[in-house]
């Protein structure tokens, strides 16, 4: 099935044709031929110290989206920033809706742009993660977290 992309970039590539070119950004970004955004927005650990020599540590709030479903991640939201916490039923309801509005919404993009949502072959998302790893293991030690995940 072709992709459809609004912005032109990755328009009417099949998935493999994305992994592939997905692929290439990542050799050509490891290899030093130039940077991508693709890769970069997800290298949080440079964000972050940039944040840290303007900010101190306990200003900022770092979540991890797999975390964004949680109850107790919404109650450390509002309490850093130092709003009144809603109830537990408050935060669920508010969770429920909007994730039925999220997935009705991506439910109707890709019916009008007659395509599915896009997911990387496996040999790539393996790729992907020995990429990210140096940069996750630094992120862990900034934060003086470990992965739960």
């Amino acid at each position: 099935m072709k992709r459809k992309n609004n912005e032109g970039n990755y328009g009417n590539m099949t998935n493999e044709e994305l992994d592939m070119e997905l692929w290439r950004k990542l050799d050509n970004h490891e290899l030093g031929n130039g940077v991508s955004r693709f890769l970069t927005d997800g290298e949080y650990v440079n964000s972050l110290e940039g944040w840290l020599e303007k900010f101190e540590k306990h200003d900022l709030l770092v979540i991890n989206n797999a975390a964004l479903n949680d109850v107790v991640t919404w109650q450390r939201i509002y309490k850093h920033l130092g709003l009144a916490v809603p109830s537990d039923k408050d935060i669920e309801e508010m969770l429920t809706k909007t994730n039925a509005n999220y997935q009705a919404l991506q439910a109707l993009k890709y019916k009008e742009a007659n395509t599915e949502p896009y997911e990387a072959a496996g040999w790539l998302m393996k790729k992907l993660r020995e990429h990210y790893a140096p940069y996750d293991k630094r992120l862990w030690k900034l934060l003086d977290v470990s992965p739960w995940w």
